[in-house]
């Protein structure tokens, strides 16, 4: 349960009507589910750090002047950040305690000058992108993995999942069996309840393929699984972090992915990120598929959304194959 510690503070840092306000604000995102859990603790931590500074320098927090914002940037570029961390702590920090307060409040133009200027000079550091896994690399998991050992099981079946669906591997963890219904073809259609883009449930449907769908049931029936979800246990002697359902915590399967990887020589710098952005590339790669339809199954909205999509893919190079596999899973 989220417990937020940035209210009360200074009255020096924030008037304690604004303060009633991002109070009232932060009661009204936890009981309607506006934020994930998640959000709120990054923003909780964003924003500590932000009030700690302005405290250390004298400065007031909220309503955030200009020149405040600009000196704040300045030190977060300190830190040897790339680009993006240093627009998430902004956002978590500044512009979420302003509008939290109900202020009206977007970043100065000076602020996203410094961040561009430090991209160029080096000041700032590129993102770093994983290393995809395409499904050619999953054709190459197939033929080397072991059936029959559970730990490389769990690894290649959460690869084939997050694939398919083009989920973050914690959404991928948390699909169900049955919500998942089989077709004729032997391909599947599963809902996933929630997602960082569907914060009020109303759900979202995936897709699996017949090779994808064909492995998850084999995982259950080689190894007896009993839990609900489509990664799971294979027995309380598998169940060390308490749970009682057999489910996966993202660092869970996190240990039999690290395995995975070193047992099929994947590179150090794939994350579990490597399977969304791999069917982003072979998506790219299809000409079956419209950037607009792939984009928008892996949850990547609007223009800019689209356009981060064409340059990363661009980017990393596509690789070919798959187009008939992207089409089944889209259900062109």
């Amino acid at each position: 349960m989220f417990e937020q510690t940035i209210i009360p503070c200074a009255e020096r840092l924030i008037s304690s009507e604004n303060q009633a306000s991002i109070s009232r604000y932060l009661d009204e995102a936890i009981r309607l589910q506006s934020l994930s859990p998640n959000t709120l603790k990054a923003y909780n931590s964003f924003a500590k750090k932000y009030l700690s500074w302005c405290k250390a320098n004298h400065l007031i927090a909220v309503p955030t002047t200009t020149e405040t914002a600009e000196k704040y940037v300045k030190f977060l570029m300190k830190g040897s950040w790339s680009k993006s961390t240093v627009e998430t702590n902004l956002r978590g920090s500044i512009v979420f305690l302003n509008q939290a307060a109900g202020i009206d409040y977007s970043l100065p133009k000076i602020v996203m000058m410094n961040i561009r200027g430090g991209t160029r000079t080096g000041a700032l550091k590129h993102a770093k992108q994983s290393d995809p896994i395409v499904w050619d690399d999953i054709k190459r998991f197939m033929g080397e993995v072991d059936y029959f050992d559970y730990s490389d099981m769990v690894g290649l079946v959460g690869i084939m999942v997050a694939y398919d669906t083009a989920c973050r591997i914690e959404e991928a963890l948390s699909l169900r069996l049955d919500d998942m219904e089989i077709q004729d073809d032997g391909s599947a259609v599963i809902k996933l309840a929630k997602s960082k883009q569907d914060q009020n449930r109303a759900g979202t449907i995936k897709y699996l393929s017949k090779t994808t769908t064909g492995h998850v049931i084999r995982f259950h029936q080689t190894f007896g699984l009993r839990g609900p979800w489509l990664i799971c246990k294979q027995s309380e002697k598998y169940n060390k972090e308490g749970a009682n359902d057999f489910g996966f915590t993202y660092q869970g399967w996190c240990y039999h992915f690290e395995r995975f990887a070193l047992k099929h020589n994947i590179p150090e710098d794939t994350t579990t990120h490597a399977m969304r952005i791999g069917f982003a590339n072979d998506a790219r790669a299809s000409e079956k598929i419209s950037d607009v339809d792939a984009a928008s199954y892996i949850g990547w909205q609007g223009q800019s959304a689209l356009e981060r999509y064409r340059y990363y893919t661009r980017k990393m190079g596509v690789k070919n194959g798959a187009a008939a596999k992207m089409a089944n899973i889209l259900g062109h």
